[in-house]
């Protein structure tokens, strides 16, 4: 049953970031010129994020997604005195593997420059958005 849970949780997952990825689909096609190309692209992606999804499962469970239980287990403390669970770390190593993916298939298929995980610090007083490094954005409590 948690093995269930974990997977509809994954599922959901991957289903979030296709969704982020449809509501792109009218900006894209403007970019890149043909809905082909956009399917292309949107395929590729979410290919990465099951494939990243498949590695990172493989390396730590063999052949089978987390328990909730497991996901639960806090194994290391941040520096900020937060709680680390296998959930996040998890997540932090597909995260990488997807986005490195995705890079390779931007490069690939991407007319323009592109930025990914760009970081942002917003002033709510002075209504003011700047881009920050990502050491700074991860070294912010």
């Amino acid at each position: 049953m948690a093995r269930q849970g974990a997977r509809a949780l994954s599922t959901s997952a991957t289903h979030a970031s296709s969704s982020t990825l449809a509501g792109l689909v009218p900006f894209l096609v403007t970019l890149l010129g043909q809905d082909n190309a956009v399917n292309e692209l949107e395929e590729q992606l979410v290919e990465c994020a099951r494939q990243a999804e498949r590695l990172v499962n493989l390396e730590f469970f063999g052949n089978r997604a987390p328990t909730r239980r497991e996901c639960g287990e806090e194994v290391e403390v941040d520096g900020c005195g937060e709680r680390i669970t296998r959930a996040m770390l998890l997540g932090q190593r597909k995260h990488a593997l997807a986005l490195r993916c995705a890079k390779q298939v931007l490069e690939q298929l991407w007319p323009a420059s592109f930025s990914i995980e760009q970081r942002y610090r917003f002033y709510p007083h002075a209504r003011f958005l700047e881009t920050i490094s990502k050491d700074v954005a991860e070294h912010a409590c």
